[in-house]
């Protein structure tokens, strides 16, 4: 009734507030973000809604108070667990409320002044959704794509090679494999170049005769006739559990040294340190080893049987495992020739499409 004081758990229900729709979406926003003034404000407006269903149980044997908590207790549980994609930004004193992680990039493109910028990215996602929101602006962005591609074409792709987006034209491939697979799928060959990546590269190789093998197992193809076969050469092996006795065995090799549980900064130590990398243990890789040692410029050498990661292993650089013998000589031949090292690696990076700052300056300027 109109008028009337009613007193609910301490409440006087004719001084609860009301919300307007605005209001709550506001609010909500604010609470997203944590702010806990919001919080209450939003609980104190919406327990009219709790006392109207409290109402339908007047005839019950229910005591009012009761009802009237555990409602207040699912509407707080209700907006503690609310989850709205929008994001509140303070710029100049005020809020800004953006409803995506796109609209969010775009803001702050234009507030940098770069909303005419020439885009240059490396994604389907929320970088491909921005430079579609983004107005022309005669510069076109570019899709620079360093992931694998499988049965068909990404579907975002597509849209750039229908003609469909608004500022993109151009895709640069940046491995070897993917390129191929999008050209076999039927991508124009005028918008999808192959360019190479920019590494960083830690250090120089320094034609040291130190060999390191990262393993998680036992089976390291041909340690102990490799290390009888190259006696002027040092093999690491470095492996983060324990070793088992048939691989301690090989350890008895004066120019075999094994390190079971190495630490983080004994195995860091070995990457600088090592100037090849034998890629010859079965199973698993560990400490993403392939990969580490190209950075660290290291002449990757496996065998086809137990080689982790083509991409970064020249294949004038592996061997048959029955060819172990090949091997050794290679390796005592770049310990008596060291510029077949710097040979060998440059062949390695050919194979990685390593590019330079040079080929890319005619692309992005």
């Amino acid at each position: 009734m109109a008028g009337v004081k009613v007193t609910i758990c301490g409440v006087n229900t004719q001084e609860l507030p009301l919300l307007s729709a605005k209001e709550k979406k506001e609010l909500l926003l604010k609470i997203k973000a944590g702010d806990q003034t919001a919080r209450e404000r939003f609980i104190k407006g919406n327990l009219r809604l709790v006392l109207s269903i409290v109402g339908r149980f007047s005839n019950s044997n229910e005591n009012v108070d009761d009802l009237f908590q555990i409602g207040c207790i699912g509407l707080i549980k209700s907006i503690d667990n609310f989850v709205t994609n929008a994001i509140i930004v303070q710029w100049k004193g005020k809020d800004k409320i953006l409803h995506s992680k796109t609209e969010l990039i775009r803001f702050y493109l234009e507030c940098a002044g770069l909303q005419d910028a020439q885009l240059c990215f490396n994604s389907l996602s929320y970088p491909f959704f921005t430079s579609q929101i983004l107005l022309p602006n005669g510069k076109k962005d570019i899709l620079f794509w360093n992931e694998p591609v499988g049965d068909e074409i990404p579907g975002n792709m597509q849209i750039i090679l229908n003609h469909q987006a608004t500022r993109t034209e151009k895709i640069y491939v940046q491995r070897k494999h993917s390129y191929e697979r999008l050209i076999a799928l039927g991508a124009s060959p005028e918008m999808v170049k192959q360019l190479g990546y920019m590494y960083s590269f830690v250090r120089e190789n320094k034609h040291r005769p130190e060999i390191l093998i990262c393993t998680n197992s036992d089976r390291v193809e041909h340690l102990h006739e490799l290390a009888q076969l190259v006696p002027d050469m040092h093999f690491h092996v470095a492996a983060i559990t324990e070793m088992s006795s048939r691989l301690m065995a090989v350890g008895a090799n004066e120019n075999v040294f094994l390190y079971p549980n190495v630490k983080t900064q004994v195995l860091d130590h070995l990457f600088e340190k090592c100037d090849i990398y034998l890629d010859i243990n079965r199973e698993g890789e560990i400490v993403d080893a392939v990969h580490r040692a190209f950075l660290n410029n290291q002449l990757i050498i496996a065998f086809e049987e137990t080689m982790h990661n083509a991409y970064y292993t020249a294949p004038t650089n592996t061997f048959p495992e029955k060819e172990y013998r090949e091997l050794a000589e290679a390796l005592n031949t770049a310990l008596r020739m060291p510029q077949i090292i710097d040979q060998a690696l440059q062949m390695q990076k050919n194979a990685a499409l390593t590019a330079k700052k040079e080929d890319y300056r005619p692309i992005v300027g």
